[in-house]
């Protein structure tokens, strides 16, 4: 069973990356058969590059390929669930709350025994160690990425300092729900288009509960450690809700319900330290071919014209970047409030 983070760079890693939060999120699912060579047009990388890469994540227990059945995703009872890269994959996608729940529990466990041999075994330096840790996180308050890698230090110091060699290796396990837990971004969301007078109630609630509703209980999941670090929720929204296209309605509802809710969050949870924003991207993300199917529109000929930047975002150059310096210190001022990340798609068309 693999434990450590895969430390592959390039294109490789970058296909095991993907991979591996396309099987983590569900966008995969269990049993579900890969076409290597569509993926591999689809990636525009070679066999080469998509067998190594399926190999690493048979290593984790997430793939294997078999003669005659091809290559296809494990059940989730087979995965390394206590795998650091399989863990990180799924504080990413939509197993965010169970997974904090999960880590909360093991950390319950395993802590409070590392506390107690640290506390008889500790060398002076690694008092010290802890010592300064501490006075990091103490200093490290308005800025929530700082201290998570504060807090993440002085769990590890400790776990070092417990003398017991597979406790200090626990580090692996708890780093992705200290770093991750400080910022929560929600954008899950189910994409139903259609004339009101033709979308069912199984639409219009289906695009509820994977949007505002389903981003209530992940924020209500969170709201202990959110909490406890003053962190930061982002709430992915959209420009439909606010330029209410047609054929748009059950989706535009949702989105503009979770403008709302980011709203009452940041005035509710501001007396703890906890801000929350909206996000209305316009990027190129996976699902624009969904987009363009069901509305019957180019992105080249439709779209892309009426964005006054003349392009569509990219969701890490564009818009995770947004994201980041959100959670950062220099943006510890900002709550309540929704930013336009469209390259001008919304308002100035």
């Amino acid at each position: 069973m693999t434990v450590g983070a895969y430390a592959g760079r390039g294109v490789h890693g970058r296909i095991v990356e993907l991979l591996g939060r396309r099987v983590a999120s569900g966008e995969l699912p269990e049993g579900a058969v890969l076409d290597l060579r569509a993926l591999g047009a689809e990636l525009g990388v070679s066999m080469s590059v998509l067998r190594e890469s399926v190999r690493v994540l048979a290593a984790k227990g997430l793939l294997d390929s078999r003669q005659k059945r091809g290559t296809f995703v494990r059940p989730r009872a087979q995965w390394h669930l206590l795998d650091a890269d399989v863990v990180r994959w799924r504080a990413s996608g939509d197993d965010t709350a169970r997974l904090m729940a999960d880590l909360a529990e093991l950390r319950s466990l395993v802590e409070p025994a590392a506390a107690r041999y640290a506390a008889r075994r500790r060398t002076d330096t690694q008092l010290a160690e802890l010592a300064d840790a501490l006075d990091r996180m103490a200093h490290t308050r308005g800025d929530p990425r700082a201290h998570a890698l504060a807090d993440l230090e002085f769990h590890r110091r400790l776990l070092a300092a417990s003398g017991n060699e597979l406790l200090a290796r626990m580090d692996l396990l708890v780093a992705p729900g200290l770093v991750e837990r400080d910022v929560l971004v929600h954008s899950a969301q189910s994409f139903n288009y259609g004339p009101i007078r033709r979308l069912t109630p199984q639409e219009f609630d289906e695009s509820w509960r994977t949007g505002p509703l389903a981003a209530v209980q992940l924020m209500q999941a969170a709201f202990p450690a959110l909490r406890e670090t003053q962190g930061l929720i982002v709430n992915v929204a959209s420009g439909a809700g606010i330029t209410a296209p047609p054929a748009m309605a059950a989706y535009a509802m949702a989105k503009e319900a979770m403008r709302t809710l980011t709203r009452v969050a940041a005035v509710e949870w501001g007396r703890y330290g906890i801000r929350a924003l909206a996000l209305c991207p316009f990027a190129q993300t996976d699902g624009m071919d969904d987009f363009e199917q069901s509305m019957g529109v180019s992105r080249d000929k439709d779209l892309v014209p009426a964005i006054p930047l003349g392009r569509l975002g990219d969701p890490e150059t564009d818009i995770g970047r947004v994201v980041a310096f959100l959670a950062s210190d220099d943006a510890r001022y900002l709550t309540g409030s929704t930013l336009m990340v469209d390259g001008g798609y919304t308002y100035l068309r």
